[in-house]
């Protein structure tokens, strides 16, 4: 594929996804709403409330995942910008979980109010190789600890326990 066929894909990709966030967002409404209701109905020894309990997690993890899936697919390539690396972060996790397999991640960072200058998507390509990378190469039940921290007119993101170090710095706005 050509890099302007790829740049094509990706704007169409990124004009896609508030379309499917939104339809997302309503079967994910439906999907809680109903289940609320079939939870009133019931008394709390019933077998049917663990049944619903699991459908209510499953969907919670199911709507992080494609959260995280939708904002790789708005990024633009090579296009620095300010924002927040935190919520990028938190967004971004659910699929470097997905992507690390049976390693672990740790994530230690706020769930938002860090603003940098990044390149999103440089960054989450970095991410998901480094994931990629650590299920190939890592033992199952291995580690990995990914951590943001603040330091004055910086942020710095690490990761211990990966197979190369990674260890980035971005300007703090």
């Amino acid at each position: 594929m050509t890099e302007d066929a790829r740049a094509e894909r990706q704007r169409m990709l990124a004009a896609l996804a508030p379309k499917v966030q939104h339809d997302a967002n309503n079967m994910f409404t439906v999907t809680v709403a109903t289940l609320d209701l079939m939870r009133r109905g019931l008394a709390e020894t019933d077998p049917a409330m663990k049944r619903i309990t699991r459908i209510e997690e499953a969907t919670r993890r199911l709507e992080a995942l494609l959260r995280g899936y939708l904002t790789v697919a708005r990024q633009e390539v090579g296009a620095p910008a300010r924002g927040d690396i935190a919520l990028l972060l938190q967004r971004l996790a659910p699929m470097l979980r997905l992507a690390l397999g049976r390693v672990t991640l740790d994530l230690d960072a706020p769930e938002k109010g860090v603003d940098a200058e990044f390149d999103g998507a440089a960054l989450t390509a970095a991410l998901l190789a480094m994931a990629t990378d650590a299920a190939a190469t890592l033992p199952a039940g291995s580690r990995i600890a990914l951590a943001l921290r603040t330091e004055p007119g910086a942020v710095v993101l690490t990761a211990e326990g990966a197979p190369a170090p990674l260890s980035l710095r971005f300007s703090a706005v």
